[in-house]
Parts: structure tokens; C-alpha cells; sequence
């Protein structure tokens, strides 16, 4: 079934699911940052604006825990931002809660029993701090650090332990690193890396395999180049496979895994290039092993 594309050209935007929707909040456009806050359900196939986000930005994170989302971080141009905003999806209205314990542009972000970790990202440099917020108290504690400093990474779960993948160094050097971090013992581990490294990606996880979408490499001179690769990690034996590229290479946009689908919606098509925003929106169900175009107009 063709789904319906995305109301506007957008990069550098959060995701999140909640309540059976996809949401895709901030990002860039072509007048630069962004503060919608969009909703596609896939049942009636639609998109709806819904409040704006408080802060417009570039490149923040998002994660839902207890049925509101948390969109923490990112940059307004320049410099980052520590901002933490809860969208509560029923109310469609939105709350400040507590900031970061330090801005952080391009972190990686995950949810795992209720708790939001936020890891790496650039404050200056590339960090290897780890962050995890409590919505329950509304407080941020600090964890083990990431053994490997990036930013532009993408952080997946699966079977109880949250999966750091690829990267970047400084928006030079695409990283094929993936680390395991366990939330229960605050410890990490060196998994094997991805076969192509990556940043910038889409990701998720279904049926406890975890898989990397997308994203940009750098080429042996600095330039920028966009991949359709897709990359499947099965955690019990710690390998990598190849998946069924997308149908239209893309980095810096969105994605969120419903109903065992994963969703990668907008992005940028063109490597190296401010404007080139996509409206694109594809959905990948692993237990049909196919990518569906739900739009591909740019």
C-alpha cells in the first residue's frame, strides 16, 4: 500500500511513535530551523500538523516513555542546546522539562524501561558522555562513558541492551563502531562493527534484530556520499548481514519503529548540500524483507 509523503521537505528532524502514530518534530527546511511537529497515521494514511514545537532546532533526539515523547537537545545554527520538551501526544500541547546536565547537537537516544539515555553528540567537540533522564522525577543522572566519542550515531534496543552504531568524528570520519551498553549494569561492551561505516542513519529494531538504514559515508578525499546499504545486527551471535537497500538513499532524517515496521521519513538526498530536503517516506517490514515507497518526490 503507497502511504502518503510528508507535508514538507525536512532534515535533520527527531521521530518518535506513540499511541499507534508517527510523529516528526523540528529539523531543517529551507528556511532553516524548523519548529513543526508533524503526525502521520498509518492506519488512515494522513498527516496532520499538530503544536509547534517551543524551541525550533536542528538535530535533536527523541524517545517516548511513558506515553509523552521527549524531544532533548540539538542546535538552533549554532551553538547546541540543552532544551528538554515533552510532547504529550493526546493533549497535543507541549511542557519544558529539565534541560540536559550539558547541550549536546547530534547525540544518539534511546528508551528502555521508562528511562531516556542520550549518548555522545558535539558540545564543541564530540562527546562520550552518556545521559539518562528519569520523566518519573523529572531528573538527569550521569552513566559509564561511551568508550568510543561520536556524534551522529543512532542508538537501537534490543534484548535488554542498547546498541551505539556508527557515526561520525567531526561530520570526516564515519565510524563502524557498535557498542553495547547494558542499563542495568551501567557497563559496555565492543560488539562487531557494521560492515559499512555510517552516520547519520535510520534504525530500529524488529523482531530482535537490529537494523542500520541509510546514512552517509565520507570518501578517501572528505567528500560526503550517501548510501541506500541496509545492515541487519542479530545480537544473540553478534554478526552482521546485508538487508534490502532502500529505494532512496538518504541521510539525516527521521525514523521510528510501529507495529514491527520501521519507518524512515525525510532526510537529505543529496550528499553535501543545504536545501535538498526530502519528503520521502519508506517503510521497511523485515518479515516481508521489503522496502514500500510511500512517497518519492523531492
Amino acid at each position: 500500500m503507497e502511504k502518503k509523503s510528508s507535508p514538507a521537505p525536512k532534515g535533520a528532524s527527531a521521530g518518535a511513535a506513540a499511541n499507534g502514530k508517527i510523529y516528526l518534530f523540528a529539523g531543517s527546511d529551507d528556511s532553516g530551523s524548523s519548529s513543526s511537529t508533524l503526525e502521520f497515521d498509518p492506519t488512515t494514511n494522513a498527516w496532520a500538523s499538530k503544536a509547534v514545537i517551543p524551541t525550533p532546532r536542528r538535530f535533536p533526539v527523541a524517545a517516548t516513555a511513558n506515553n509523552k515523547i521527549y524531544v532533548i537537545g540539538g542546535n538552533n545554527a549554532s551553538p547546541a542546546v540543552a532544551t528538554n520538551e515533552q510532547f504529550d501526544p493526546v493533549g497535543n500541547s507541549w511542557v519544558s522539562k529539565a534541560p540536559l546536565p550539558s547541550a549536546r547537537t547530534g547525540a544518539a537516544c534511546a528508551e528502555f524501561n521508562n528511562i531516556i539515555y542520550v549518548f555522545g553528540g558535539l558540545n564543541s567537540s564530540v562527546q562520550n558522555t552518556v545521559f539518562a533522564y528519569d520523566p518519573v522525577g523529572d531528573s538527569w543522572s550521569t552513566k559509564a562513558i561511551m568508550p568510543t566519542a561520536r556524534q551522529n550515531a543512532i542508538a537501537v534496543v534490543a534484548n535488554n541492551k542498547i546498541y551505539v552504531i556508527g557515526g561520525d568524528l567531526n561530520n570526516a570520519t564515519a565510524l563502524s563502531t557498535v557498542e553495547e551498553y547494558d542499563p542495568t549494569g551501567n557497563s559496555w561492551q565492543s560488539r562487531t562493527p557494521m560492515l559499512t561505516p555510517r552516520s547519520e542513519m535510520f534504525g530500529g529494531m524488529v523482531n530482535g534484530k537490529v537494523y542500520a538504514i541509510g546514512g552517509q559515508m565520507f570518501r578517501s578525499d572528505g567528500a560526503q556520499a550517501i548510501t541506500a546499504v541496509v545492515e541487519v545486527y542479530d545480537s544473540g551471535n553478534n554478526t552482521w548481514t546485508s538487508g534490502t537497500s532502500m529505494p532512496t538513499a538518504r541521510y539525516n532524517g527521521a525514523f521510528a519503529t510501529l507495529n514491527n515496521t520501521i519507518y524512515a521519513y525525510s532526510g537529505s538526498t543529496l550528499s553535501g548540500s543545504i536545501g535538498f530536503y526530502s519528503v520521502v517516506n519508506e517503510a521497511f517490514s523485515p518479515a516481508n524483507e521489503a522496502l514500500f515507497y510511500i512517497h518519492t518526490k523531492n
